[in-house]
């Protein structure tokens, strides 16, 4: 090759590097503004989206962004060509960084919510449970209070007063605690114990004194004028009196009566012929009186305090002491009944004999002796014991009746 050829080849080849690289820069020149075109671009999305307040739901992604485009920036003067490479990369989440900020702030705006919407859930069920807690102290306390009531019917007088309470306290249980309810419930229950005991009382004294007046009218006849000013217990104390001498009157009138009935059974069977029984009503002495064909008369008489008295008369010599022995023992073995000492001197008719003559060794002496004693002697005693009354003897007459060889006496 000429030297003219080879230097010709020389200047072409110089001119083709030359003409690359001017290509060379053109082309990084405009990779340089390409890029530097996308980072504006760039940085007016970024600003957009900080401006949206957008860009703290995905300060991640922005991150990252920002740390490219300075990455962009520092190719952009010593490799422009990378740089519009990686701008270029970059544009697709740069275009997309609204949406996706957009749609991580729903998501993170409906993760809120639903956070707050579980708050909000875990108050209620919180406050369901404090309230539940707190219902069930209330249900508890108004259940002890009421149970706790010393006196059940003060508890049913008081049901109305404590429905109301229930009503009130349960209708908003929230504004109300456990120691109000027991509080207002133990007022309640001295309140309403206290009416009761009122009514009680009340009760108790119309009790009493319709107590008291049927008292009154059924022992009317026995009890004093001024009974009607006694107290209860007082006039019961005088009821009682009266209704244990009734009782003791039944007793002994049915005692008596069982005498009445041995007298006459034990006269029918000694031959006498017996009159009914009679009732003295002043003496309250029942009567038995029998006779015999010859004449001979025996009469008993029976006090309501078992008291027997008898006698024999109109008797000759010792028949008094045949009949005697023939009805005495009967009343005492058959029938049980108490003949008593006073009438012993009829058991010994060989004393009357005696006590019937007169001893003339003593002169008139013997013949007082003899009138003291089976005259004198036996109406004193008769006096003492039967008539120690002056009202009874005043206006009646003292009876005297031989009974065999002695007296007997009796008020008429």
């Amino acid at each position: 090759m000429s030297h003219e050829s080879y230097r010709n080849y020389q200047l072409r080849a110089q001119r083709e590097r030359e003409l690359r690289e001017q290509q060379r820069r053109a082309e990084e020149q405009k990779a340089r503004g390409a890029a530097l075109a996308d980072l504006m671009r760039f940085q007016s999305t970024l600003d957009f989206v900080s401006k949206e307040g957008l860009d703290s739901y995905a300060k991640r992604e922005i991150a990252d962004i920002r740390a490219q485009i300075k990455n962009i920036e520092n190719l952009s003067t010593d490799n422009p060509m990378q740089a519009r490479t990686l701008s270029a990369r970059l544009n697709y989440r740069i275009e997309d960084l609204p949406r996706l900020c957009a749609v991580l702030k729903e998501e993170h705006l409906a993760q809120q919510r639903r956070l707050e919407e579980l708050e909000r859930q875990r108050k209620i069920a919180e406050q369901q449970a404090k309230e539940k807690a707190h219902l069930q102290a209330l249900s508890a306390a108004w259940e002890e209070a009421l149970q706790g009531w010393s006196d059940k019917s003060a508890r049913n007088l008081a049901l109305d007063a404590i429905a109301t309470l229930h009503a009130k306290i349960f209708t908003n249980p929230q504004e109300h605690n456990p120691q109000e309810i027991k509080e207002q419930m133990a007022a309640l229950e001295a309140k309403f114990q206290g009416i009761l005991q009122a009514q009680q009382a009340q009760e108790q004294q119309a009790l009493e004194a319709q107590y008291k007046q049927e008292l009154l009218e059924k022992h009317q006849a026995n009890l004093p004028a001024h009974a009607t000013l006694l107290s209860l217990a007082e006039l019961q104390a005088k009821v009682q009196k009266i209704e244990q001498a009734q009782m003791k009157k039944a007793e002994d009138e049915a005692v008596r009566k069982e005498m009445v009935k041995a007298v006459y059974q034990s006269l029918q069977q000694a031959g006498f012929s017996v009159q009914a029984p009679t009732l003295d009503p002043e003496k309250d002495l029942v009567i038995v009186r029998a006779m015999r064909a010859n004449g001979a008369q025996a009469q008993f008489r029976v006090s309501l305090d078992g008291v027997l008295n008898y006698r024999f008369d109109h008797y000759e010599g010792k028949a008094c002491k045949a009949d005697m022995d023939q009805v005495l023992p009967k009343l005492s073995e058959v029938y049980g009944v108490d003949l008593g000492e006073e009438r012993v001197i009829w058991e010994n008719p060989d004393d009357l004999d005696k006590c019937a003559f007169v001893d003339q060794r003593y002169g008139g002496r013997g013949i007082l002796n003899v009138l003291t004693q089976h005259l004198m002697d036996p109406l004193a005693e008769f006096l003492f014991t039967h008539a120690t009354d002056k009202q009874v003897l005043s206006g009646r007459t003292i009876q005297v009746v031989q009974a065999g060889k002695a007296f007997d006496f009796d008020l008429i």
